[in-house]
């Protein structure tokens, strides 16, 4: 009997803002993004781990940032 786990990150959408972007140097939506790491046992969650990160992420380019 073989027994699956490991780890897991799940993004969670949290809304959209319009904001200058630094890496292509234009006023772009930008998507809030909540990242969580979770165990997971059989490809299913079980328990989240670590610390979640909110990040902010451009839709045009994708450069990503962490919101503190």
């Amino acid at each position: 009997m073989f027994i699956l786990f490991g780890v897991k990150t799940i993004n969670k959408s949290k809304g959209q803002r319009n904001e200058f972007c630094p890496n292509c140097k234009k006023e772009t939506m930008h998507s809030i993004i909540l990242r969580k790491k979770y165990f997971d046992l059989f490809f299913i969650p079980i328990f989240p781990i670590g610390r979640k990160k909110m990040i902010n992420k451009c839709n045009l380019c994708g450069y990503s940032t962490l919101i503190n």
